[in-house]
């Protein structure tokens, strides 16, 4: 499954090859998003098997992180976009919603940023919407800036199902590791180093590279991208507390439950 594409969306096609985790999928989108493609702001929200967000990465000035927890827990049921984007599917923007409707209700759930339109692009998988990107920008959208944000948000989908991210799968623990084991493999999916484990850990590099073959033996891998493509398959998680995280210059907030 490729991800050829329009010539300005090549940045991005290239970092989602690299890309490993649902985390590291929405930093592309949101950097290529913000950086290249010139909007204002984006959140990418990843859905549980019961349709309502479980985990968000966004890069949003003028939002708290009480009104993100919150968000998590209730205020998504107000998301006007939510029950449209899961009908039908397809992106959604102003021709359903006017932007100073969405802009009163974000108001009132905490939100004091830029005035924004916003759009809302479905990441879909075979068994239905496995999340959602949205995207804000500061003036309407062209009708080429939508159709190259649509085609972005399809390549997300298709390194999602390369990386066999789901809805419908449930977290499970990475078979087999220790607890310690567990923490050097979570570090090295995020692609940290052998001498950058070590000095977080306070251990040797010799111990670090032990503790990796020890680590590929029994989740049954030969290298660094296998480990980090079964972390993503197996846990889901991506090593991110519940509540709210920073990482990268992006915000992370996971559901608790």
């Amino acid at each position: 499954m490729g991800m050829k594409g329009l010539p300005e969306l090549g940045e991005l096609t290239r970092g989602l090859q690299a890309a490993f985790d649902r985390f590291s999928v929405a930093r592309v989108f949101c950097d290529v998003g913000t950086r290249q493609l010139g909007l204002h702001q984006v959140a990418v929200n990843y859905l549980g098997a019961d349709e309502r967000p479980v985990l968000v990465i966004d890069n949003a000035p003028g939002v708290t992180d009480d009104a993100r927890v919150h968000y998590l827990a209730e205020t998504w049921m107000q998301n006007p976009f939510h029950r449209a984007l899961l009908e039908r599917h397809m992106p959604i923007g102003d021709e359903l919603f006017t932007a100073a409707d969405v802009m009163a209700l974000s108001r009132s759930v905490g939100y004091s940023g830029d005035f924004v339109y916003t759009l809302a692009l479905p990441i879909v998988d075979p068994a239905g919407m496995l999340g959602a990107i949205y995207c804000g920008h500061l003036t309407p959208y062209s009708d080429d800036l939508r159709r190259t944000l649509t085609a972005a948000a399809s390549f997300v989908a298709v390194r999602l199902a390369q990386l066999k991210v789901t809805a419908a799968c449930e977290p499970t623990e990475i078979p087999k590791l220790t607890a310690r084991q567990l923490e050097v493999a979570e570090r090295v999916a995020r692609g940290h180093t052998n001498a950058e484990l070590a000095s977080e850990l306070g251990i040797s590099e010799n111990t670090v590279k032990k503790h990796l073959k020890d680590i590929f033996e029994r989740v049954g891998v030969a290298n660094r991208t296998e480990l980090a493509v079964s972390i993503a398959k197996h846990s889901h998680s991506d090593g991110f507390p519940p509540g709210v995280s920073r990482h990268e210059g992006l915000v992370v907030t996971k559901s608790a439950r």
